[in-house]
Order: C-alpha cells, then structure tokens, then sequence
C-alpha cells in the first residue's frame, strides 16, 4: 500500500511541475529599417539574440488596418531581412516583433513610384502571437503515463 502510495504521489508532483507555466521573455528588435521599391517594402534589422523568428506587419498610415503579415527567420548574425507587396502607393506603418510576441519597433515608409523615405523606429508592447502547444501535448502525455502507471501498480497489488 505505502508504495502504491508513493507512485501516486510522486505522479501527482510531476503533474503538477508540468502544469506551473513558464514564460521566456520576449526578445526586443534592435534597429529597424524599411524602405520601398515600387510596391515592394523591404524591411530589415538587428534583434536581441534570443529571438528566432520575426513577425513583420505592415499597416495602413493610421495603423489600425492590416494590410500584409509576413514571419522571417532570424540569421545566425541576429538579423533580419525580407519584403513585404502593397497594391497600392501611400504611406504604411511597418511593425516588427518577436514571433512570440512582445515589444516591437515601428516605423513609417512611403510608397510612391520613384521616392521613398522612412521614419525613425519607436517601441510599444505587441500581444502574444500564439500559445505554445507543446506545454499541453507535454500535460497530456504525463497525466496518461501517470494514469497508466498507478493503474499498473493497483493490478499488481490486486
């Protein structure tokens, strides 16, 4: 009895090790630039070196509408570099941050036929892009080895 007393136990402190969230802070974009050619916004910087991919967002002027979303991962140099199409001329706000969410830096870019020109970057807080999965896949998995465990053990001492 005491043993199928410490397997339930020490299953029960596995789950809930598992279950106690942990979160990685997020990695901060360093420098930003973009720039245009045509209809193409090409977008470029430098990140903290915990980051591995980035998330590029490009905004109407105001920066309440989407206009284009685009992930670029990041080199081994901590940098970044990719293009983003916009059907149209204008002035777009262009937000890059941490896939996984977090600050993000921000600058502006007209596009126009021959000119362009670029503002200089600020910083806000970005929402979480997505949850990680693999913490539920990973609950999952031990409650039912937990489970198989302490029914295993109850049959043996049947």
């Amino acid at each position: 009895m005491k043993k199928i007393l410490n397997v339930f136990v020490l299953s029960l402190l596995v789950v809930v090790v598992l279950s106690v969230p942990t979160y990685a802070a997020n990695a901060k974009v360093t420098a930003l630039n973009a720039s245009a050619s045509g209809s193409t916004i090409n977008v470029s910087g430098s990140v903290e070196s915990t980051m591995v991919a980035a998330a590029i967002s490009v905004y109407d002027e105001a920066g309440t509408t989407l206009v284009a979303l685009k992930t670029t991962p990041i080199t081994d140099a901590n940098t970044f570099s990719d293009s983003v199409t916009v059907s149209s001329a204008g002035i777009y706000t262009v937000r890059v941050a941490d896939y996984d969410g977090g600050a993000y830096s921000e600058t502006k870019v007209k596009v126009a036929t021959a000119t362009t020109t670029a503002a200089a970057p600020s910083t806000a807080k970005a929402p979480k892009t997505a949850e990680n999965p693999i913490f539920w896949v990973a609950f999952a998995f031990v409650g039912l080895a937990a489970g198989l465990t302490a029914a295993r053990v109850h049959k043996a001492y049947k």
